[in-house]
């Protein structure tokens, strides 16, 4: 007797005890849970989350925003860092830094900021991000870093708030930004905070390793930096130098990249104290710290082969020796690390609208009888080949069903069979598939060639959302999300399958997936039971909302926010509406009311032809306008 599938199974399969732990995994129901707060009993089932979603006339896509992890990450990430310098007694202190491009939803930026345990400064890199940031300095004590490319006006911005907001540091970048600031801080009379970027020589690691390097799009050369450090000697603002600042890419997958950025840094730290830049005590080593998205830990673009713990002990560890060497004051470290930091918080949740099983659709299909005399011969031969398929010959038996079908394609498109026949040997090719399907599930080794046959039997399951709204960096650089069912998960998913999306783009789906141990093309599935279907997809909170593009014109999708509460349930915060047609039409530049007008007048003139009656014209106009109001995504049960 075949023992049930269980939960734990499910656990294994998608290997989400690797890349979901501490928040996420699967409880005896065979639902995905949350646990917001690791160290807190609170469980959020996300089919039943959904369901009461559904009874909210709130329906998919949607995103769920777990407010409570960014509190849960903000606080783990402070925790290593402050247990290395306990370990290494570190002299300086640690300052964790959100970068807001990253994610500049307000809710985000908010819950992190006003984090009541711990004072969390902000990163910006342009006027719109500087104008939302300088709203949250309500605390004299929480810094601003002002990072990215600055015009006259954005210094002249920058400098104008410096007699409110103290903790205001600007990080040039180029000799352009440093004359402004000069210029304009003499004509005010302030003595403004300065940082200093540097180019670093040593290249990073995975998809970003060009942020660094002689062609790097930010940051000074050593003979820049040296020129810098006269301008500001010769205009008597040296002491402004507060911070050196240094980014080597995102998502770092070698902790080795890590180190060795670090040692230049510090080395340049040393060196720029040792010719006056006194006041220096900031060392600002940027982003990087990655997420392990496949739960590998591994030297692979979607993980990460160190643990956080391994990143602070290596950059303190090296900041603290190379100062103790140099005999220099231990920094205050800041890190930028907004991925790690946001990622985890936000879980994409859509529905299956439709499933195409190749297997299925042969039932549905031309009944398979053995061809009659008057038949055409390639139904005839394509036939036979299914008929004598064994152990001995499929190898055989494939290539020759393949060069039929082919054969069969020459026929159709010279005119010498019809439609009917075509159908008929294609039916029975895939009947071939399915059979040798069947067999090599027998083999210990299975030929490359006959991979094809796994490939063309894929199900396709056409789900409720687009990639480029909601995952663009699965379609603009092949980054592996974790993607599973949120629920059966106490069964065992037969079917394999891809996700494509509503979109009328052939790059609007996800092919490849998370296993336990590799990358797989296909995604273990569950049978079609005529109930709705619910995957999710998990760690979209760094950079997917704010890069997600309106291909379609599918617009920004519903957005819940869940909150732990003190007597440990949990409530819904927020609920966010996407957007409605109105929205996206808006955002092209179309005008709702003109639309309407338009369409009324075509129901008019119609109605005018007698091809409508009255009653009919008011419906059509009604019909519309309730469109416009509606969801841009599919409304389905």
């Amino acid at each position: 007797m075949l023992k049930k599938w269980s939960h734990n199974q499910s656990k294994y399969l998608y290997a989400i005890t690797k890349w979901g732990s501490p928040y996420f995994s699967i409880n005896k129901h065979g639902h995905v849970t949350c646990r917001p707060i690791y160290k807190r009993l609170t469980v959020i089932d996300l089919k039943y989350l959904t369901n009461v979603m559904y009874k909210k006339g709130v329906k998919p896509p949607f995103l769920v925003r777990f407010d409570d992890i960014l509190d849960s990450q903000v606080n783990l990430l402070i925790k290593h860092f402050k247990n290395s310098m306990n370990t290494y007694s570190y002299q300086g202190t640690y300052l964790c830094m959100f970068p807001i491009k990253v994610n500049q939803q307000n809710n985000v930026i908010e819950k992190i900021i006003k984090n009541s345990h711990v004072n969390v400064g902000l990163e910006i890199g342009s006027k719109p991000e500087f104008l939302i940031a300088i709203s949250f300095m309500s605390k004299k004590k929480t810094l601003l870093l002002c990072n990215g490319y600055k015009d006259q006006e954005f210094i002249r911005l920058l400098l104008s708030t410096h007699s409110f907001a103290f903790n205001i540091l600007i990080i040039i970048d180029n000799f352009e930004e440093l004359t402004y600031i000069i210029k304009f801080s003499k004509t005010e009379k302030i003595m403004p905070l300065l940082g200093l970027r540097a180019k670093m020589s040593i290249l990073g690691s995975g998809k970003w390793k060009g942020s660094t390097g002689d062609k790097s799009k930010f940051g000074m050369s050593s003979e820049e930096i040296i020129i810098v450090i006269y301008k500001l000697n010769n205009n008597k603002m040296i002491d402004c130098l507060k911070l050196l600042h240094y980014h080597i890419g995102s998502q770092i997958i070698n902790i080795k990249s890590i180190k060795n950025a670090v040692r230049e840094a510090v080395r340049l730290y040393c060196n720029l104290r040792k010719i006056g830049c006194l006041e220096l005590k900031y060392l600002d080593i940027g982003g990087g710290l990655a997420i392990d998205y496949d739960g590998t830990k591994e030297y692979f673009f979607s993980s990460r082969n160190y643990s956080t713990r391994e990143y602070s002990n290596n950059v303190i560890s090296i900041i603290q020796n190379i100062c103790d060497e140099s005999v220099e004051p231990h920094p205050v470290v800041i890190t930028e690390s907004g991925r790690y930091l946001t990622a985890p918080h936000l879980v994409l949740i859509f529905n299956v609208i439709r499933i195409y099983d190749r297997s299925e659709l042969s039932e549905y299909t031309l009944s398979i009888r053995e061809p009659i005399f008057k038949d055409h011969y390639v139904l005839h031969l394509m036939w036979d080949t299914f008929i004598s398929i064994s152990l001995k010959n499929f190898q055989e038996s494939y290539n020759t069903a393949l060069a039929l079908r082919k054969a069969c394609n020459d026929l159709f498109n010279n005119g010498v069979i019809d439609l009917y026949v075509r159908s008929k040997v294609t039916h029975i090719f895939w009947k071939v598939c399915l059979k040798l399907k069947s067999l090599v599930r027998l083999l210990l080794y299975l030929p490359e060639e006959l991979k094809d046959i796994q490939n063309s039997l894929v199900n396709i399951y056409y789900c409720n959302f687009s990639v480029f709204q909601s995952l663009p960096d699965s379609w603009a650089l092949s980054h592996l999300f974790p993607v599973m069912p949120i629920h059966r998960l106490n069964e065992k998913p037969f079917k394999k399958g891809h996700i494509v999306d509503l979109t009328c783009d052939s790059d609007g789906k996800l092919s490849n997936f998370i296993g336990y141990k590799d990358k797989i093309t296909t995604l273990p599935l569950h049978i079609n039971n005529n109930k709705a279907y619910f995957l999710g997809v998990f760690l979209v909170g760094a950079y997917q909302e704010i890069l997600g593009n309106f291909h379609n014109l599918l617009g920004r999708v519903n957005t819940i926010h869940i909150s732990i509460t003190t007597d440990n349930s949990y409530r819904i915060e927020n609920i966010i509406s996407g957007d409605t047609m109105i929205n996206m039409l808006t955002y092209v530049k179309y005008n709702p009311k003109k639309l309407v007008y338009k369409i009324r007048n075509l129901i008019e003139e119609v109605f005018l032809n007698k091809q409508i009656s009255f009653r009919e014209s008011i419906k059509l106009i009604k019909i519309y306008k309730n469109a416009l109001m509606g969801y841009t995504y599919l409304d389905t049960q």
